[in-house]
């Protein structure tokens, strides 16, 4: 368009140009009117015809700049569809490639998925193998330690009929001494009101038992105390009960075998003689002194000594009863505060008679042990069950009897260490003499007043025969 327009410019001022030279000549040469008219009309048709062909030249030039729009105008909608289509594909192919893309991330994913479920299970396998090794080495630990204890099993049952051969050997042996358990006569003791007074009563019984012979002319006497059950601890409405008492509890028991009376200072001398074992003995601890008065100022660790030099020395198994033998055997079926019935008199028994009990009477007060079966017995035959000296038992002292066993077994936890002691003596008030009444003390203590009273299980023995 702009080369049009030039061209135009060109022969516009071309025509003007050749106008002006024109009237410059005639300027100088002077026309005739006429001439001058044709001139002008001349001029003027040349000037139209100049002004015509400019017109179709602007015509045809418009035309052609047309054909030309139009053209660009296609080429322009070509290239724009063109370029469409290339946006199209490029939009197809940016959807492909993210499709591409999209499903190569999720194979990678699917992959990645695929070795950590490979990874899982590999792990998995070598956690199952591992549990399944270390279940196998329990395995051999187990099989090993059956192995072991079918050894050990074994060896004691080897042991343990090497043990019965000489049992049997020793049953022989004694079997040979003492078919059978021996009959011991006593008297039977108890208390029964008449008026205001309380008259002792006796009776000759017969009980069953054995003698340990420790030297010429000295022996232990051993009752059997029949097997059964008793309500041990004493009811709530019972005078001087203390609340170590109870509750009350039933217990059943094995037949054992009790003294029937404490160890006496004969027999202590005897068996302080034997072979040491984990402590010295003193030959002469008394503070009162009678070869048939109980030991006295011995300690609970002192007596257990007896008891392992005795049974070293007689093959049995000698110890001091637990606190429910004790009571089982100073009740002997009795259910009233002491063995003779519901009080004490100086006729039956050694304690502190200027006090009494319940409806009792007061009497003389010794002040010293007594020799031992001075007094009546209860109804299994033993005696000074109640007074004389107190004796220790195996157990350890607890505050109630919440927990303590029922089957006649010793309760050996707790206590604050310290042991109980049974039964009262010489110096106590009757209250403190109840078959139900405990005492306790630190196991190397020692008194005037403390004694003990030996017991054998019948397990130990082989004297039903």
């Amino acid at each position: 368009m702009v080369e049009i327009a030039d061209r135009i410019e060109s022969t516009f001022l071309g025509i003007i140009e050749e106008q002006l030279t024109r009237q410059d000549l005639e300027a100088k040469s002077p026309l005739p009117q006429y001439q001058e008219e044709e001139q002008q009309l001349a001029e003027a048709e040349l000037l139209h015809q100049s002004e015509e062909t400019v017109r179709l030249e602007r015509l045809k030039e418009a035309s052609e700049a047309r054909v030309e729009a139009e053209r660009w105008r296609t080429e322009a909608e070509t290239l724009r569809a063109e370029v469409e289509q290339l946006r199209i594909e490029l939009e197809q192919a940016r959807a492909a490639a993210e499709q591409f893309h999209a499903e190569a991330e999720l194979q990678h994913q699917n992959e990645e998925l695929a070795r950590l479920e490979r990874l899982k299970a590999e792990s998995e396998a070598r956690a199952e193998v591992e549990r399944l090794q270390a279940e196998a080495e329990k395995l051999r630990a187990e099989v090993e330690g059956l192995r072991i204890e079918l050894e050990q099993s074994r060896a004691a049952a080897e042991q343990s009929q090497a043990e019965v051969e000489r049992l049997a050997k020793e049953k022989e042996e004694w079997q040979g001494k003492a078919k059978a358990l021996i009959e011991i006569r006593t008297n039977r003791g108890w208390l029964v009101q008449e008026g205001k007074e309380w008259k002792k009563k006796e009776e000759a019984i017969t009980v069953s038992g054995y003698r340990e012979q420790l030297a010429e002319g000295i022996a232990i006497t051993m009752l059997r105390i029949p097997e059964g059950e008793f309500l041990m601890g004493s009811p709530e409405n019972e005078a001087g009960r203390y609340r170590d008492e109870g509750p009350q509890h039933r217990v059943t028991l094995g037949s054992f075998f009790l003294g029937q009376t404490p160890v006496t200072q004969a027999q202590w001398k005897v068996v302080a003689g034997f072979p040491k074992l984990e402590l010295e003995l003193p030959p002469n601890p008394f503070a009162f002194q009678g070869a048939d008065h109980p030991v006295e100022r011995v300690s609970w660790e002192e007596a257990m000594e007896f008891c392992r030099r005795l049974s070293q020395h007689t093959g049995k198994i000698y110890t001091l009863p637990n606190e429910a033998q004790w009571e089982y055997a100073c009740r002997a079926g009795t259910t009233t505060p002491f063995a003779f019935g519901n009080t004490l008199t100086v006729e039956i028994a050694n304690y502190n008679a200027t006090f009494i009990y319940g409806l009792g009477s007061a009497g003389v007060y010794r002040e010293k042990t007594t020799a031992v079966g001075s007094f009546p017995a209860n109804a299994w035959g033993l005696q000074d069950i109640h007074g004389n000296v107190w004796e220790w038992c195996l157990d350890a002292w607890h505050l109630t009897y919440q927990g303590a066993p029922t089957d006649g077994s010793a309760w050996m936890t707790g206590g604050e260490g310290r042991r109980l002691l049974r039964g009262g003596s010489w110096g106590s008030h009757p209250v403190f003499c109840r078959s139900a009444f405990r005492s306790r003390y630190l196991p190397d203590y020692r008194d005037r007043n403390v004694g003990f009273r030996l017991c054998c299980l019948p397990q130990d023995l082989f004297l039903y025969t």
